[in-house]
């Protein structure tokens, strides 16, 4: 990845902090996207639980970059295979 995840296209299957669940509250996985979008990485979310509004809303309270600019960043794919365009899963 050349030491950078710049411009890399990184997509996360499933944010809630356990299986089965939409309960995303505290998800290490929230600061994790928020970090890769800090670095300025496409970041894609698949999560059969967690609907689009609900990983904004965390995104939002992590208040890292304003809701709009989460909503532009946050690439939400609904067809799994599409996983095969990424850099890394």
């Amino acid at each position: 990845m050349f030491n950078t995840v710049n411009g890399k296209k990184i997509a996360f299957l499933g944010l809630a902090f356990k299986k089965n669940t939409n309960d995303t509250r505290e998800s290490a996985a929230i600061y994790v996207v928020d970090h890769l979008l800090e670095e300025q990485a496409q970041i894609s979310v698949f999560d059969w639980e967690v609907q689009e509004h609900q990983i904004c809303r965390d995104l939002n309270y992590v208040n890292t970059r304003s809701g709009q600019d989460n909503k532009e960043l946050l690439k939400e794919i609904v067809n799994p295979t599409k996983f095969a365009q990424m850099h890394t899963v």
